[in-house]
C-alpha cells in the first residue's frame, strides 16, 4: 500500500509519510486517513481534527465538513465539533437528478 504525506511549495516536508490517504487542501485543511479513520490537518501539517471518523468530506466552506461516524452523519466545524444534530444515512434522499443529496429528516435519531 502506498502511504502519503505533505510537502510545501519549496519541497520541505510538512508531515511524515504516514497517511493511508492524503487529500488536497480545501479551505486551509486537508482530509487524511490514518489507521482506517479520517481526520484533518492544517496547512502547517498539524493534525487539527484527530482521525476518528469512518468517512469525511473535505471542508466545502471554511467552517463546514460532513462526517460519518457509527452509522450517523454530522456536519462539523473547523475544530471538529458537531454543528448539526446527527442523522442516519438512510434518511438521506436524492435531490434532483445530477444534484447532491439532501437530508430528509435532520436531527432524527
Amino acid at each position: 500500500m502506498l502511504r502519503g504525506g505533505f510537502i510545501d511549495k519549496t519541497g520541505k516536508a510538512l508531515t511524515k509519510i504516514e497517511f493511508d490517504e492524503a487529500d488536497y487542501f480545501s479551505c486551509g485543511m486537508a482530509r487524511v486517513k490514518l489507521n482506517g479513520k479520517y481526520g484533518f490537518i492544517n496547512s502547517t501539517g498539524k493534525m487539527v481534527i484527530a482521525p476518528q471518523f469512518d468517512f469525511a468530506t473535505s471542508f466545502v466552506r471554511k467552517d463546514l465538513a460532513k462526517v460519518w461516524k457509527d452509522g450517523k452523519v454530522y456536519f462539523i466545524d473547523e475544530t471538529g465539533k458537531p454543528v448539526s444534530s446527527p442523522f442516519k444515512e438512510a434518511e438521506l434522499t436524492p435531490a434532483l437528478p445530477g444534484k447532491n443529496y439532501k437530508t430528509a429528516k435532520p436531527g432524527a435519531e
